[in-house]
């Protein structure tokens, strides 16, 4: 679902521009197992209410959770090491 949006997000072949696609295509992958993946989309189309109801709490919300999976992984990778 992710690569789906991927193409309709970058323009991938003849595809249109439809936001309720990427966003619907975006949160189906989000529910399976490339939900980090599919967060900072998820993320920038609620902040700016592109394809889905405008929701700045949710979106930066979406983002601050990326940024705590990294901040994991970097820490158990240096304790690797």
């Amino acid at each position: 679902a992710l690569q789906a949006a991927f193409g309709y997000i970058f323009h991938i072949g003849p595809l249109p521009l439809d936001w309720g696609l990427i966003a619907d295509l975006t949160h189906m992958a989000a529910t399976k197992d490339r939900f980090i993946f599919a967060l900072p989309y998820i993320g920038y189309m609620r902040i700016h209410g592109l394809g889905v109801t405008k929701n700045i709490r949710f979106g930066v919300q979406s983002l601050l959770r990326v940024l705590d999976e990294e901040q994991r992984a970097f820490e158990e990778e240096n304790r690797r090491t």
